[in-house]
């Protein structure tokens, strides 16, 4: 812990910003990883993904007239919150809605350039960069099944000061 702390303090005073050094900035940042207090991950569940949660206890299908919907189980209560309300022309809502707050993680740095403007070449930057919600606080059996949910991209803006890169905007 103490060696990477020392390398993300150290190495950030270069003035050149890599892909590494820009990801490392951007999960330390708070404005990034939790927007919000309230944020909440969603998941929008494919069909091998249902059976398989219903086999693992998370939710189950709950028989109506017509059709059936999903309901969460005891076990999927202590992870998620509920299923999203269906959509207009009604169906079984697929997206399941976390309990925790959920952070946002950086999946990958697409590019790093010059930003426009008038600033002094070098030393302010756009960055380009896939994200995710952090699923650490899912238990390995959950994981093993809910995976391959999509990226949103992202992008942002870093500033060179006297003591290395900012992460400054985020969009």
């Amino acid at each position: 812990m103490l060696i990477m702390s020392l390398v993300v303090l150290f190495g950030c005073r270069s003035s050149e910003l890599t892909r590494g050094k820009a990801q490392q900035i951007i999960d330390a940042d708070k404005a990034f990883s939790l927007i919000d207090a309230n944020q909440r991950a969603n998941y929008t569940l494919s069909d091998e993904e249902i059976q398989n949660g219903i086999k693992a206890g998370y939710w189950l299908r709950q028989y109506r007239l017509y059709a059936y919907e999903l309901v969460l189980a005891p076990k999927g209560k202590e992870l998620f919150s509920t299923f999203a309300l269906p959509g207009v022309f009604g169906g079984v809502s697929r997206t399941v809605i976390t309990k925790a707050t959920t952070k946002r993680r950086v999946v990958e740095i697409t590019g790093i350039t010059d930003a426009p403007g008038g600033a002094t070449p070098g030393t302010v930057k756009e960055v380009e960069f896939t994200w995710g919600w952090d699923d650490s606080p899912f238990p390995d059996e959950l994981k093993s099944f809910v995976k391959g949910h999509p990226t949103t991209s992202g992008g942002g803006t870093f500033r060179l000061y006297d003591d290395g890169w900012r992460f400054t905007w985020v969009r």
